[in-house]
């Protein structure tokens, strides 16, 4: 692939942790796959090449409520991107596919999030729920109007000394003005981001992290995803797209634990590693 991007970030916490702040400015040139709704293609061919040319800019800003575990907070993103699709057969494309090479997005979110983790960066126990609600205006910046949604719910139990099981579930919604390369998509390790994609799109997984020596830890993990295309009632629990693999840490930071590896994971479509920082689960 000729995909590349470069970016930077500040994740800042003020006044004791009653203050968060997280800035992102992203560029990117990526060659992607559209395998159509729900991962299948209805047309003659079974996927779609496109490239997706842009950058990204993020604000957030949360703040704690009193002395509890609860956060409110707000966020602005900008997204400017060119398409271009790319085919050889003379095809009539689905309506999300027609649309301007050049589109841009911006949205304002409101955030409510839970959090217990012991640390944000690799948790080894504790609990983070959070839910995102995204609209985008036009009178934010934005070329078309949509809304989507999303909803994190991840905890870490550990069951020995060294042992801590990772389980996460997430669920995410967008409706039909959104475009094709934003609609959510199963992230699971194992699986292209954008193999299965569609408005409604819920992942599991578990994790099972030994830390067998101070610094050094072995890990498993296995989960799935499920697409509705378009209706939730398409969400089949017997259509579940499984995905797992197994890795290694390194402790590099025991005051903010922060653990680094590499994971290996397969899918019945892919075999892919990654380089994970902190939790491969995100925020």
């Amino acid at each position: 692939s000729n995909s590349w991007g470069a970016g930077a970030f500040y994740n800042g916490i003020f006044l004791e942790d009653r203050l968060r702040y997280l800035g992102v400015g992203f560029y990117s040139e990526l060659e992607l796959e559209y395998f159509g709704p729900g991962g299948e293609f209805q047309l003659p061919i079974d996927r779609i090449e496109y490239s997706l040319d842009g950058f990204v800019i993020l604000q957030e800003v949360l703040a704690r409520v009193a002395d509890t575990d609860v956060f409110f907070g707000a966020n602005y993103q900008f997204m400017s991107f060119d398409n271009q699709l790319r085919f050889d057969t003379d095809l009539e494309l689905p309506d999300i596919l027609t649309q301007p090479r050049n589109i841009k997005t911006a949205s304002a979110g409101i955030i409510a999030q839970y959090d217990t983790r012991n640390t944000t960066f690799t948790p080894d126990k504790g609990f983070n729920g959070r839910f995102e609600a995204d609209f985008f205006e036009k009178a934010l910046g934005s070329d078309r109007t949509f809304f989507k949604s999303q909803l994190r719910l991840r905890g870490w139990v550990p069951l020995k000394k060294k042992f801590v099981l990772g389980l996460r579930w997430d669920s995410d919604f967008a409706d039909d003005s959104t475009p094709f390369y934003m609609l959510p998509s199963v992230g699971q390790r194992g699986i292209s981001r954008t193999r299965y994609q569609g408005q409604f799109v819920t992942t599991t997984e578990a994790e099972l992290r030994w830390d067998f020596t101070r610094r050094w830890s072995l890990l498993g993990f296995l989960g799935s995803g499920w697409v509705a295309a378009e209706d939730l009632n398409q969400l089949r629990l017997d259509q579940a797209n499984l995905a797992g693999g197994a890795g290694f840490r390194y402790l590099i930071s025991r005051v903010f634990g922060i653990r680094m590896g590499t994971d290996f994971a397969w899918s019945e479509d892919d075999f892919a590693f990654y380089i994970v920082a902190g939790t491969a689960w995100g925020r």
